[in-house]
């Protein structure tokens, strides 16, 4: 009798400590499970941490090369800096181009009216606004909504940023100042192509200007230039190489 007791006890006891690791399994699988969770959230937080402290870099560096070149206040530095660094990202396109042609086209005077009816910061005509607004789901009031520097830059940078993806950058800018038939225009107007030549040659140099002043103030300010130039188009620009093939040095000539 006193065996059949011990060894129902002993049956009882194995059972319970078989529950027990079982339990113990389980607790540790899900244990596990959640710190590779966790562990990969704060791998995931890590990452965009660095990319958020990164175009934090990326957009002060901007304001001050903005600042430095054409004297503008460190809140409209800033302000321009947020919408370049947007549009430099979205279509892979160098930053520096956007404020080179607002430099060339106004001097960002929001005010201006070309001979032709072109409004505002990127010199955009109704016509072209109203079809840009269109395509990418903006309203448009004819007379008014170039007026608005936000929607003016908004609507230029989408403007230049399609011809630039498809046609390089070099062709986007000739695309953006002669329109999609500039060619033909061109070809059929000696006035014209010598226009879209030295529109290009400003907006080239002023692009290289920004290139370099870029690279120096990121440098002054503790920044690596590979780092804070984002990869989304450091394929696009090279600081050795000249941007416009068309461009000489003066001094040569």
């Amino acid at each position: 009798m006193k065996e059949k007791t011990t060894i129902s006890v002993l049956l009882i006891v194995t059972a319970f400590l078989l529950v027990l690791l079982l339990c113990a399994g389980s607790a540790g699988y899900l244990g596990y499970r959640i710190y590779k969770k966790t562990l990969t959230e704060n791998e995931t937080l890590n990452v965009k941490d660095r990319e958020y402290r990164l175009r934090e870099k990326r957009l002060d560096c901007m304001a001050y090369t903005l600042m430095a070149a054409y004297g503008l206040s460190k809140w409209e530095a800033h302000y321009y800096s947020v919408i370049f660094d947007d549009f430099s990202t979205q279509y892979s396109t160098p930053w520096e181009i956007y404020p080179a042609i607002i430099r060339i086209e106004t001097n960002f005077r929001s005010t201006l009216v070309s001979s032709k009816g072109a409004k505002g910061l990127m010199q955009i005509m109704e016509e072209t606004g109203k079809q840009v607004a269109d395509e990418i789901g903006m309203d448009y009031v004819e007379k008014e909504t170039l007026w608005n520097d936000f929607c003016n830059m908004i609507i230029g940078c989408c403007y230049l940023s399609k011809f630039i993806k498809e046609q390089g950058l070099e062709g986007g800018v000739k695309t953006y100042l002669g329109g999609p038939g500039w060619e033909k225009t061109s070809a059929a107007s000696k006035v014209v192509s010598q226009s879209i030549g030295e529109y290009r040659t400003s907006v080239g140099k002023e692009y290289r200007m920004l290139i370099y002043m870029f690279r120096g103030i990121s440098a002054e300010r503790g920044c690596k230039y590979n780092e804070v130039h984002t990869s989304a188009y450091s394929d696009t620009v090279q600081f050795d190489v000249e941007p416009f093939s068309y461009i000489t040095n003066a001094n040569k000539k």
